[in-house]
């Protein structure tokens, strides 16, 4: 019984060591890194009460990213991927989202049909911030700006 318990434990765990050792990124290693693709989601109506614009938002997005060397594009289906910000209201309650979305490959049997891949399109970063209450604009903005600041620090330095 030990003997099969160990040889179980072995054919489970090794397998699963080889394709971590196979992913060695973060997902966010870009050949063109410096340029990125940016969508700004819409806003709500509640969001728009709150006083809160897409059109600034946008515009404080590309500034960070243009402070950090980087150059913001239009939204478009790129392999490269592209930063999806997100601020969703529903009344007093605020969620603010950064994601980092690219094409990906993977093989689905990488032991048996190594040469076998395929590409899908990932979130390979996601940062998300709740607020709540008698919230600010400046706040909104400010929390936006943190988690850029999270994003940036992990893009740049998984493209050094």
């Amino acid at each position: 019984m030990r003997k099969l318990l160990i040889l179980c434990t072995f054919i489970i765990i090794f397998p699963m060591t080889i394709c971590l050792a196979l992913d060695t990124g973060t997902g966010l290693e870009i050949l063109e890194y410096e340029e990125v693709h940016i969508v700004i989601e819409y806003l709500s109506q509640d969001a728009l009460d709150a006083g809160l614009s897409r059109d600034l938002i946008r515009s404080k997005v590309e500034l960070q990213l243009r402070r950090n060397g980087l150059k913001p594009l239009d939204p478009e289906m790129s392999k490269s991927g592209h930063l999806y910000v997100n601020v969703f209201v529903i009344g007093s309650a605020f969620s603010i989202s950064v994601k980092f979305s690219r094409v990906v490959s993977y093989a689905p049997d990488y032991f048996q049909k190594p040469d076998e891949t395929y590409e899908t399109f990932a979130t390979v970063y996601s940062k998300h911030y709740l607020m709540s209450g008698n919230v600010k604009p400046s706040e909104v903005y400010g929390a936006i700006a943190d988690l850029l600041d999270g994003f940036i620090n992990e893009y740049i330095k998984a493209n050094e």
